[in-house]
């Protein structure tokens, strides 16, 4: 009888947390918007901030070995004078080559990109993190906050990896053509 009486008491509180949720009077609409932008506003600064190591991550990721052979000269390992202590095939080779070739509108090819797929997945991931903090607690019996912090992580990262993988196909070949 008292197991009953617990699983009538946690339908009722799950039934009653769904419909502070998505009750018409909700005040927490404001703050879900507020998490969705905050997500939104962190992935279009992160984007515009950092996109010139995303464009060289994404070049040296898809490069051949005969791109590697012509970045170093033609010679197989590398080139014997590295630049400044820094390798000629790394990050700031590459960057400096880019520049050299490309000119400073290398550092964002397929910005727009970038920007149509990164800005979605920080705001569904964030909007989705605080959501799954709040809720799973409600549904599991995870009470440790790392648990349900681990719980939520992983959770809003599938939702997230679902709703925006498209995006990130797009993102790759603009960045490397």
């Amino acid at each position: 009888m008292s197991q009953n009486r617990f699983q009538d008491g946690a339908d009722k509180k799950a039934a009653k947390s769904l419909a502070e949720l998505i009750g018409p009077n909700n005040k927490r609409y404001g703050v879900m918007f507020g998490q969705f932008c905050a997500g939104a506003f962190s992935g279009l600064t992160n984007t515009i901030v950092f996109n010139p190591l995303d464009v060289v991550k994404t070049r040296m990721q898809v490069m051949s070995p005969s791109d590697y052979m012509s970045m170093n000269n033609g010679v197989k390992g590398g080139n014997s004078r590295p630049i400044h202590g820094f390798s000629p095939t790394g990050v700031y080779y590459m960057l400096k080559e880019m520049y050299r070739y490309e000119g400073i509108a290398s550092y964002y090819k397929g910005l727009n990109a970038s920007l149509w797929a990164l800005v979605p997945t920080w705001a569904i991931y964030w909007f989705t993190y605080e959501e799954f903090k709040t809720t799973i607690p409600v549904y599991t019996n995870l009470e440790s906050r790392h648990s349900v912090n681990m719980a939520s992580s992983v959770a809003a990262g599938a939702v997230t990896t679902f709703a925006t993988a498209p995006m990130w196909v797009v993102k790759t070949r603009m960045q490397t053509e």
